[in-house]
């Protein structure tokens, strides 16, 4: 199963510390229809799993701290990263978002 990551740094470099991350895996949705195979309230397709109760991966702790650490271990980047701007402390910061994906 696919999984799929965002990752937000400060500046367009594969080198710049992860600051912000998301992670998705589409495993999560096979482990929450296996888990009531055989069961009264079983699924019929893996599209009746409520994505309510498949659990993302956001957290302030990034596995990798940087861009080039997670290609490292066989993340694809997806495209170059794509600027974006937030307030950090009352000023218009720009920020850079990273999408990769890992098999």
């Amino acid at each position: 199963m696919q999984k799929v990551m965002t990752v937000s740094t400060h500046h367009p470099s594969m080198r710049d510390r992860i600051f912000g991350w998301s992670f998705e895996d589409g495993n999560k949705v096979r482990h929450a229809f296996c888990e009531r195979i055989g069961k009264e309230d079983e699924y019929m397709f893996f599209t009746d799993v409520p994505i309510s109760k498949v659990r993302s991966g956001v957290t302030d702790n990034p596995s990798y701290s940087t861009i080039l650490h997670a290609l490292a271990d066989n993340w694809k980047l997806l495209a170059p990263p794509t600027r974006y701007t937030q307030m950090e402390n009352r000023k218009k910061v720009d920020c850079y978002e990273w999408w990769l994906v890992k098999d």
